[in-house]
């Protein structure tokens, strides 16, 4: 039964693919759709893709150019070794990053998108100017249809082995038999072993049936050999089950590491000097994601594979859609680091390029005039898109808040706003110092562990006037999110203790509520909590929140309506308060003043 759940699980996933796909032809071509469900899903899909082309438009305009000068070294041999050599390395990196912007919308690498872009960039090599928005809706018209069609042959495989009558589900008693079948699966459903093997180098098989897979994996070695699969002209793997695309950048078998990776890394070139040429091999082999990973990357992609591992053991929509949209900001991110290379060793690269790519992915901060009572149900509603990492609320009668994402911080170029987080540690240092007496030690230990924490906070800052001005804080409050259990919180790691907290539970804690001592304590305190309440609220899968504070700030919470009941001591000065999400809307209700 096993074996039988897992194939239902991909068929699903295969499925849930075509119907996206298949729906994106549809609405371009504006006929009835066949699963309204998923409109607003196609919609956006539809827009991301259009998006994604233009980048890949302009940077295969920069690949063209280097390939026509490097084409000049090998055929007229008017250039040094060096030169060739810096040459290949130029166009090995703008092509790795062709292929992570191919591998994020793997659609894109359909051939009618190549054969396009082969042929019309030299038209458009000389200007700014881009594909019509009609020719590129086209484009995706008739490649979503192809990509449906396939897509569902696939359903249909696995639709024949569910199907099987000689299949052990319908022998489940008779073990010689269900061995023999197990001996002949490799050869009878290759594409259904082939596509769980892809799935399970990704995750972690259980321990029981390793030894199963392994055997079929050995029975398949030869049949899945790479380069083979791409001489026989099977070029629709990449974008055909974009699904097995795990978070850190492979198709499973079919990853960029092997023969697929080095036809991406040709994909979209037209002279024949420059496909046989030796880069290609250093290329392939240096596009390892680990490359291109700084720590806020490494991170979301260890985010996208929990989301991955949800999504298998539970196929629907919803983390459907959850999957695709972190795998998203995954490859963004990805994309972006590699385009710092792609400068750094090719810098005459035209400016519009780089400029495009700037515009594109550098997280914006957008502005908002608010009632102080109503932002955190603002926030709550309106969680920030995925081009945004701050937002700035200018109110009448408290300054100004600015909630930021510093997950996102890495990615700012205003290196104002790039220190701000660290500035605001170091004002609730000097606060904490003068308040509870603490030593210069345990004051950098403090803003170290702050610091520590970034990827996972939220901060909400208060100053006089426009943040972008500003150089001294009234107040703010950080919300630290937790996504699995062993992700520890700011106060266990403080504590050396762990809570008991359910396996896979989303969890938050409130941490560094300050205020100025400029500031109307009370009022600001009320607001800076309602914000972070509205910020856990906007995500529905945290249920447990938690207070580290001193004893000082829980009278603060319980005029708020936190119940004596949820505090626990933690020695002399400190207490740990536990809310659950209904003590969060509590908290949100009772402070709007």
């Amino acid at each position: 039964m096993w074996l039988e759940s897992e194939v239902t699980t991909h068929q699903e996933v295969y499925r849930q693919k075509k119907d996206l796909f298949g729906n994106m032809f549809r609405h371009l071509d504006n006929a009835a759709w066949e699963n309204k469900k998923i409109q607003p899903m196609v919609i956006k899909e539809i827009a991301d893709t259009e998006n994604d082309f233009q980048s890949l438009f302009q940077i295969s305009k920069t690949s063209q150019i280097i390939e026509t000068r490097l084409q000049i070294c090998y055929t007229r041999g008017l250039c040094s070794a060096y030169r060739r050599v810096e040459l290949e390395d130029q166009l090995a990196q703008v092509q790795k990053s062709k292929t992570l912007l191919l591998i994020k919308r793997p659609l894109l690498s359909h051939k009618l998108f190549e054969d396009y872009i082969k042929k019309e960039v030299p038209n458009f090599i000389n200007d700014d100017k881009t594909p019509a928005p009609l020719i590129v809706k086209d484009l995706i018209k008739n490649a979503s249809r192809e990509t449906a069609k396939s897509l569902l042959d696939k359903v249909d495989n696995f639709d024949k082995f569910l199907n099987d009558p000689q299949a052990p589900l319908m022998h489940a008693k008779n073990g010689q038999y269900t061995q023999k079948y197990l001996d002949n699966f490799a050869s009878t459903h290759p594409e259904v072993v082939d596509d769980l093997l892809d799935r399970f180098e990704l995750i972690s098989p259980p321990a029981d049936k390793q030894a199963m897979l392994c055997s079929l994996a050995t029975q398949r070695q030869k049949a899945r050999d790479r380069d083979a699969l791409v001489k026989k002209g099977i070029e629709t793997s990449l974008f055909v089950a974009p699904f097995l695309l795990g978070p850190w950048g492979r198709v499973g078998a079919l990853g960029i590491e092997g023969a697929l990776g080095t036809k991406l890394i040709q994909w979209g070139l037209t002279a024949k000097e420059i496909q046989g040429g030796a880069w290609v091999a250093r290329a392939a082999v240096g596009i390892g994601t680990n490359a291109f990973q700084s720590m806020e990357v490494s991170k979301l992609g260890k985010k996208c594979e929990s989301i991955e591992q949800k999504y298998y053991i539970n196929a629907d929509q919803k983390n459907f859609q959850n999957m695709s949209e972190c795998r998203s900001d995954y490859q963004d991110s990805m994309f972006m680091a590699s385009m710092g290379w792609v400068l750094a060793v090719a810098p005459e690269i035209p400016g519009p390029v780089a400029k495009f790519y700037k515009a594109k992915f550098t997280p914006q901060m957008v502005e908002a005039t608010e009632v102080s009572s109503q932002i955190g149900t603002n926030l709550q509603k309106n969680t920030l898109q995925k081009n945004q990492w701050a937002k700035e609320f200018q109110t009448k009668d408290q300054g100004t808040f600015t909630y930021m994402d510093l997950s996102k911080i890495e990615r700012v170029s205003d290196q104002h706003m790039k220190a701000l987080p660290d500035d605001y540690w170091k004002f609730v240092g000097n606060v904490y110092s003068e308040r509870l007496n603490l030593t210069p030690d345990e004051i950098k230990g403090f803003i170290k562990s702050s610091q520590d924490f970034s990827s996972r906070t939220k901060l909400i800052v208060n100053t006089k006037s426009s943040i972008k001005e500003a150089d001294t804080f009234q107040g703010g409050v950080g919300v630290v999110i937790s996504d699995k259990s062993k992700d520890q919180l700011p106060f266990e790691k403080a504590l050396g203790k762990t809570m008991d907290r359910k396996p896979g539970e989303k969890s938050a804690e409130i941490v560094r509520l300050t205020v100025s001592k400029d500031a109307d304590a009370e009022k600001m305190s009320k607001s800076l909590i309602n914000q972070a309440a509205g910020i856990i609220l906007s995500d529905p899968d945290i249920k447990v929140v938690y207070v580290y504070t001193s004893r000082i700030h829980q009278r603060l919470y319980n005029k708020l309506g936190v119940k004596t009941s949820d505090v626990v001591k933690a020695g002399d000065r400190d207490v740990i308060i536990t809310l659950k999400r209904e003590d969060i809307e509590t908290l949100l209700a009772n402070t709007k003043h």
